[in-house]
């Protein structure tokens, strides 16, 4: 049965706009893990590609995130041919694959080729100002990218969703901001923390204003007051951190860029020594009838 395939010319005459938003954030494996390079890969080809891309393109694409279709397995080391998404493209070249497979090993001119004939196209282009218009880089998608790249683990449900112990930042909020007014000895100073520690019981005689535990802001205390940063170290951070960013995306173009090169420079050599044979097989047929000729008027 024929492939059902999407014209695919560059841009996208059908894109879908917006497009469907894929964050650092949704990569499937963590920081730690020895491919999540080419997860981040991944990730920053869909947001080039994008907004070239239809509907179906774009489901299939986060589908194969979500699937950790850019896990390279040690037999497909080197070897394109080997990978899954290799054999999955012969068989039906869609758009989403080619861009993932792209992003892992680079152009391949073989599989370039069979693109080329089932799309128009080959060319993978950088839309990634466009991603960016749609899905802004702003207030807490900003701070998820950040946290992602930085840290490499993305929130999960329970960071996100699990409301902090109240209970345990009250005592120990009380410890740390216990303050006595003048305390006769060592020995009533550790019997007021204890009483902050001890559970509430309903029949308990009033405390005398001498001995009352007064809870001082967060604020005053000297360990929160190191912890707190200024906005200025803030903006200073979030600089830095979309530089990183920035540099990434950089970086892995300017390695398309130069295999793109070593592709257009093997076709060079190519066409070179296809050029030497056709002249060589020429001089080889005039050798031929010269021999010829020679037999026959020695």
């Amino acid at each position: 049965m024929a492939p059902n395939l999407v014209t695919h010319p560059n841009p996208c005459p059908n894109p879908n706009i917006p497009p469907l938003r894929l964050e650092i954030e949704d990569i499937p494996i963590s920081k730690n893990h020895p491919q999540y390079s080419h997860a981040v890969a991944a990730i920053t080809a869909y947001w080039r590609q994008a907004t070239n891309m239809a509907l179906s393109d774009q489901k299939e694409y986060r589908d194969l995130v979500a699937s950790s279709a850019f896990i390279v397995p040690k037999s497909a080391e080197g070897t394109p041919s080997q990978h899954k998404l290799y054999k999955a493209i012969k068989n039906n070249p869609t758009w989403a694959r080619y861009v993932m497979f792209n992003a892992i090993y680079g152009k391949v001119k073989s599989l370039a080729e069979h693109v080329k004939t089932a799309h128009g196209s080959d060319v993978i282009g950088n839309f990634f100002d466009k991603y960016c218009k749609h899905h802004p880089w702003r207030g807490g998608l900003k701070k998820h990218r950040r946290e992602s790249i930085v840290e490499g683990q993305p929130p999960t449900k329970k960071h996100a969703d699990a409301p902090a112990s109240s209970n345990s930042a009250v005592i120990s909020f009380g410890k740390l901001a216990i303050k006595s007014e003048a305390p006769e000895s060592k020995s009533q100073a550790l019997s007021q923390s204890a009483k902050v520690d001890q559970k509430p019981k309903p029949m308990v005689a009033p405390v005398s204003d001498e001995n009352k535990l007064v809870l001082l802001p967060r604020s005053d205390s000297p360990l929160f007051a190191r912890a707190s940063k200024t906005p200025s170290q803030k903006a200073a951070e979030t600089k830095k951190l979309d530089e990183i960013l920035r540099q990434l995306v950089l970086i892995r173009e300017h390695q398309v860029k130069e295999t793109e090169k070593r592709g257009k420079t093997e076709a060079r050599v190519e066409g070179s020594i296809a050029e030497l044979n056709s002249r060589f097989k020429v001089v080889e047929e005039i050798v031929q009838l010269l021999l010829q000729l020679l037999q026959k008027n020695p």
